[in-house]
């Protein structure tokens, strides 16, 4: 049988590459890498931040700086809320690795299994992605006349090379997690649609599941009848225990996430409109645009993938109720047929993740984020020809 927890093992294995993914007895070994992805993670931006005070007056150099602070303060926000919300996260493994959502039905496994496919199809194009924009930045330098990928205001002379280093070595770790928590994110949300999926083939085939037919009902005795019903009514019970815990599954999701998913938009639309207003500020043909288009993708990438996992929980939490009206609901009798009723008017409440108290996390929504992204794009182009 195909465990919910399977699903996880991409976003777990890119973070415990560097110690990242929460462990109740950590060894000296995973300390050590966790220390040590801490130490980039921290000192990168913070390095970024001192830069900013010399590169102020200058348009281009600022807006340089900019486009690799912004998307790193999002991956050391991720690292901070998964590091300091350990028992939330602990809190929703326990839901994975639960007998409701582990239970064997029909069809049950080749739902996971595809969930699961989907997971490790997003985090091979998000590792693409990272390979591809990595690649641009790491080559940028040997191309141009410059130095680092990102620029520093004082000469280091002979230590120029560990700076380049140590650049690249801290954009490829924050890349990486990155990667680790947005996929986390999305393994979490394809376990829930999973489970939904899986509530819908149930709900849509409690008479097939029991082996059950219109010549059962037409041709047995009353004594025979109630023991049919008496089935139905188990089934549909355990149809309504699922759909609860499913409902506390999304509600403990939303918790962990929704500061999360907020940040996640907040510097989306930052970092989109400035590498947007600096592919303009290119007057020739370059490595350097490849670089920014490559960025470009990957956040819009993240974006996306946010906006559509959270937009899907919602969509197929709005169908549970048209499975239940395909369920041949005509033959159960009057009790279960209450039973179903109730199970309609609660699927009306939808399921959704929330960016923090402002936003759902729905396509409608990365709608509006781009439309926001294009007003600060078209303020940033005004400031870029005044100056």
């Amino acid at each position: 049988m195909f465990r919910c927890e399977e699903i996880l093992r991409n976003p777990r294995w890119i973070l415990e590459v560097f110690g990242c993914w929460p462990v109740r007895k950590p060894t000296k070994t995973y300390t050590i890498k966790m220390l040590a992805a801490s130490a980039f993670t921290l000192a990168f931006p913070a390095m970024l931040c001192v830069e900013i005070l010399f590169a102020y007056k200058n348009y281009n150099t600022l807006m340089q700086i900019l486009n690799f602070l912004i998307p790193y303060v999002y991956v050391l926000c991720k690292y901070t809320i998964f590091t300091f919300q350990q028992n939330k996260l602990f809190a929703l493994l326990n839901w994975t690795n639960s007998k409701i959502f582990n239970q064997s039905f029909v069809d049950g496994d080749k739902i996971l299994r595809s969930a699961y496919d989907v997971v490790v199809m997003v985090t091979k194009v998000f590792r693409f992605t990272l390979a591809l924009a990595l690649s641009m930045i790491a080559l940028l330098p040997l191309s141009e006349t410059k130095l680092y990928p990102v620029p520093i205001s004082h000469d280091l002379g002979s230590y120029s090379i560990l700076m380049y280093v140590f650049q690249i070595t801290c954009l490829g770790i924050g890349g990486w997690l990155c990667i680790g928590y947005d996929c986390g994110f999305i393994a979490f949300t394809a376990i829930g649609i999973a489970q939904i999926d899986i509530l819908k083939l149930r709900l849509s085939s409690v008479i097939q599941d029991l082996g059950l037919n219109q010549d059962a009902f037409s041709n047995s005795s009353n004594v025979e009848q109630l023991k049919m019903q008496t089935k139905i009514k188990e089934t549909l019970k355990a149809c309504i225990i699922q759909h609860l815990a499913i409902q506390e599954y999304c509600k403990r999701l939303n918790n962990l996430f929704s500061t999360t998913i907020f940040i996640q938009y907040l510097m989306s639309i930052l970092a989109l409109a400035i590498t947007m207003s600096r592919i303009l500020t290119i007057t020739e043909l370059s490595v350097k645009i490849l670089e920014l288009a490559f960025i470009l993708m990957f956040i819009f990438t993240q974006l996306i993938t946010y906006s559509w996992s959270g937009n899907q929980i919602m969509i197929k939490s709005s169908d549970i109720g048209e499975a239940c009206y395909m369920g041949q609901w005509y033959y159960y009798d009057v009790s279960n047929r209450k039973i179903l009723f109730f199970i309609m008017e609660r699927a009306k409440r939808l399921l959704y993740i929330k960016a923090s108290m402002f936003a759902k996390t729905t396509l409608a929504t990365c709608i509006n984020i781009l439309r926001c992204t294009y007003s600060i794009f078209t303020i940033l182009r005004m400031t870029y020809h005044e100056n």
